[in-house]
């Protein structure tokens, strides 16, 4: 059996891959700098095929945000999953497959992913919690505060799974926690100024089942990045 590459030899083939011969070594060498201090300054090395521990391998973003429009209004334009290509860069479709169940199709580290999605927890005006069923592990839950009449605060947490190097390298460099809040600015700005929603689903669901309708279903419809 031939011998299992570490990681300095992963790190090694992935900038190979990543840059042209054509590139300054100093562009290299600064990638290389960046992924073994942001891992040393967590604590942990880069793990080679085998090393890792499905659990420790989740990583966590929380990400608080303020939106000036009401707490029913934000709350109802989140329902509209088949509109997150709008706003969340890498998200190229969301399809909506019934009231609790989405497919997902994203780009991650430049490569097309899908997986599979289940509402566990759901609550008008509250929060919306979520777990996949298949393809890329995450889950998270997205709560909603009223601060005023016509302001409202959003709480995201989300935990996922990075799986590949490229997806674990993005990840050490920050790269996933600035789209998170690339696309909280977007949909608060695309909200704030169209001033209502497209649509709205106002069921609720506990334990993964939807206990109680409460006004128009979710667009069945997928839409696309444009």
């Amino acid at each position: 059996m031939a011998p299992r590459p570490d990681a300095e030899a992963l790190l090694d083939a992935a900038i190979e891959c990543t840059f042209p011969a054509s590139d300054p070594v100093a562009v290299q060498d600064s990638f290389r700098h960046a992924v073994q201090h942001s891992r040393s300054r967590a604590g942990t090395q880069l793990a080679a095929p085998g090393d890792s521990n499905p659990e420790e391998d989740m990583e966590r973003i929380e990400k608080s945000f303020d939106i000036d429009c009401p707490v029913h209004t934000v709350y109802n334009q989140w329902t509209q999953f088949q509109e997150f290509p709008r706003f969340m860069e890498g998200v190229k479709e969301a399809r909506q497959i019934d009231d609790t169940h989405l497919h997902w199709t994203v780009s991650i580290a430049g490569k097309d992913k899908e997986f599979d999605t289940e509402i566990v927890e759901q609550v008008p005006d509250q929060r919306i919690a979520w777990r996949s069923t298949a393809g890329a592990p995450n889950a998270g839950t997205v709560r909603f505060e009223p601060l005023n009449k016509g302001r409202t605060r959003v709480q995201l947490t989300m935990e996922y799974e990075p799986q590949t190097f490229f997806e674990k390298a993005a990840d050490s460099l920050g790269i996933v926690s600035g789209k998170v809040d690339d696309a909280a600015e977007r949909f608060k700005k695309l909200l704030e100024r169209r001033g209502a929603e497209t649509g709205a689903w106002r069921g609720e669901v506990h334990e993964g089942r939807e206990t109680g309708a409460g006004g128009a279903t979710r667009g069945s419809r997928s839409i696309g990045r444009s």
